[in-house]
């Protein structure tokens, strides 16, 4: 088997992730690396003894000294669109790490330089590449309970200040912006549908350690009539759900609910049932880098493209844009 050669963009702490990811494929291997910082550099190469001589300080640097089948973009999301720009240019297909740009009009220029130049760009939203979110994506899909009506997401986690990155503290909210995203791309990976309407209030507890808006509730309409209740927070005080969160979906005939990444099935008036979890050959990350792999070579589409995945980035900006004129917004769907 011929493995592609990737330049990594971004050896940081979401590097790190990726660095073991492809290092741990058979189908992927390193070209190149870019990193500007001199202090994570040594901490990489002392780590995985890295080769200094395919380590470079930009991206354009890197594109003339090596070649490379791909990108994968692990950089700041303010940053993304530079990446993207550069390497959609000179023709190189893109893997990027979420979320798509750090502003709506970022994003949309992503894709439009996707569309000049029929260059893929993909997004990493590895969410819905686990075990427990293809579970339950497979049980909604059945309808063994009936049509969707209305759907609970509780997301709560207590995230330390010290692992909260410097580009996070001018963010609206980093629990919407950088984490609810995943929650979003997974309703629309799960229900199949688009949302219609928004209406979000966002804000600070007054025992918080976190700068800003590190809570959230919202409401969710989508095209295909379900409605959901979304409630997250990241500086919670109570018992933790997963990075997954916990979700209850309720049915005609009864509910379909993801607890601590286990999916049950309770019919009404019935004890739940617990389902086997779905063995997958790639979770996360992996899924997403054999996804890759397969666009590169065979030309299979992948599902979260940039075209697809600014839906998600809509869906994030719609809520922002609720929680600061107090209103509900149509959405955005472009």
């Amino acid at each position: 088997m011929k493995k592609i050669r990737v330049i990594q963009v971004g050896l940081g702490r979401m590097g790190y992730y990726w660095l073991k990811t492809v290092m741990a494929s058979q189908e992927v291997e390193f070209a190149g690396f870019v990193e500007i910082n001199d202090q994570i550099i040594e901490k990489r190469v002392k780590e995985y003894g890295l080769d200094r001589n395919i380590i470079f300080k930009s991206l354009p640097e890197a594109l003339k000294k090596v070649k490379a089948d791909g990108i994968i973009d692990v950089t700041p999301p303010q940053v993304h669109e530079e990446i993207a720009l550069t390497s959609l240019g000179t023709g190189i297909p893109v893997l990027s790490e979420k979320p798509l740009a750090d502003t709506i009009e970022s994003a949309r220029r992503i894709v439009r330089k996707s569309n000049e130049t029929g260059v893929l760009h993909m997004v990493a939203q590895n969410y819905r590449y686990s075990a427990a979110m293809q579970t339950l994506k497979k049980v909604i899909a059945e309808k063994k309970l009936g049509n969707l009506g209305a759907v609970y997401v509780n997301f709560f986690r207590r995230l330390p200040s010290q692992d909260i990155l410097p580009y996070a503290h001018k963010l609206f909210s980093l629990l919407i912006n950088d984490m609810s995203v995943h929650h979003f791309d997974a309703m629309r990976f799960l229900f199949e549908s688009e949302p219609i309407t928004i209406y979000s209030k966002v804000w600070n507890p007054c025992w918080s350690w976190l700068e800003r808006n590190s809570s959230a509730i919202v409401v969710i309409e989508f095209k295909n009539n379900i409605k959901v209740s979304y409630n997250a927070s990241f500086c919670f005080t109570g018992k933790e759900t997963s990075w997954n969160g916990n979700w209850q979906v309720e049915c005609e005939k009864g509910i379909i609910s993801l607890k601590n990444d286990e999916v049950w099935i309770s019919p009404m008036d019935k004890k739940p049932i617990k389902v086997k979890k779905e063995k997958l050959t790639y979770e996360g990350q992996a899924y997403l880098l054999h996804e890759f792999y397969l666009a590169l070579t065979k030309g299979v589409k992948p599902a979260t493209t940039c075209h697809d995945n600014i839906k998600t980035m809509n869906m994030v900006f719609d809520t922002i844009r609720s929680a600061k004129t107090g209103l509900p917004v149509k959405c955005k769907n472009l």
